[in-house]
């Protein structure tokens, strides 16, 4: 099914569609990869929260008990490794700020207080209330470092979306200029050849066919008829 534009060219409007929601598709990848880059352990989380709920869904209820006291020491210690690996990353990056090192180190810190408040919790039932309170403090702060990350990405994003737009927008502006040239360079030949224009005197049948035959052009055409009058 075509349609056609306003430049007057033909559109097949299935495949601008499939074009469309691949570029979509691409683009949303692309940015789920940036954003899994910028906070690794906030994609671990979204990602083993359905993770979980999927493996234990036909488990008896005693080991979904279970799993949920044993399930925390292990998100911690997860988090932990993965923001150990970023914070490196950060220290190793020549473009990132001072604050950004000194918030990663402050990460690491109470992420290793609140893996300990975990392990605690669960191994040693004496301390549990200490170690459910450390935990819970580590939890506070990853919800602060989560936000911090997520507002520095989207700030960092932003400024890549708009230089991509606008190299897209130059390309655009590019083909159209290349394609408007190339049309004043090979104008289109005209549909019809202009009709000429015929100046003659009737004066008689052979004065005008013989005018006709010659092709007289004029600017404009005037036509003056002689005619006896009757007696």
């Amino acid at each position: 099914m075509n349609i056609v534009g306003s430049n007057g060219k033909s559109i097949n409007i299935i495949q601008a569609t499939g074009n469309m929601f691949a570029t979509g598709a691409v683009f949303a990848a692309e940015e789920v990869s940036e954003g899994a880059k910028n906070d690794p352990a906030l994609a671990m989380r979204l990602a083993a929260s359905p993770m979980s709920d999927a493996l234990l869904e036909k488990v008896g209820q005693p080991i979904k008990d279970t799993f949920d006291s044993a399930i925390v020491p292990v998100v911690r210690g997860g988090i932990l490794a993965l923001n150990v690996l970023k914070a490196s990353q950060t220290w190793k990056d020549p473009a990132a700020h001072s604050y950004e090192k000194y918030l990663d180190v402050g990460r690491v810190a109470f992420d290793l207080v609140g893996f300990a408040g975990s392990v605690a919790a669960v191994a040693f039932p004496k301390y549990a209330g200490l170690g459910n309170a450390l935990t819970a403090t580590s939890y506070a702060v990853d919800v602060v470092s989560h936000s911090i990350r997520s507002f520095n990405h989207l700030g960092k994003r932003q400024v890549v979306w708009h230089t991509k737009l606008a190299a897209v927008k130059e390309l655009q502006e590019k083909q159209k200029t290349e394609a408007t040239n190339q049309e004043e360079q090979n104008p289109s030949p005209p549909l019809s050849e202009p009709q000429k224009n015929v100046e003659f005197s009737l004066k008689g049948p052979s004065s005008a066919v013989a005018a006709i035959l010659r092709g007289e052009n004029q600017a404009e055409m005037s036509m003056s008829a002689k005619f006896a009058a009757p007696r």
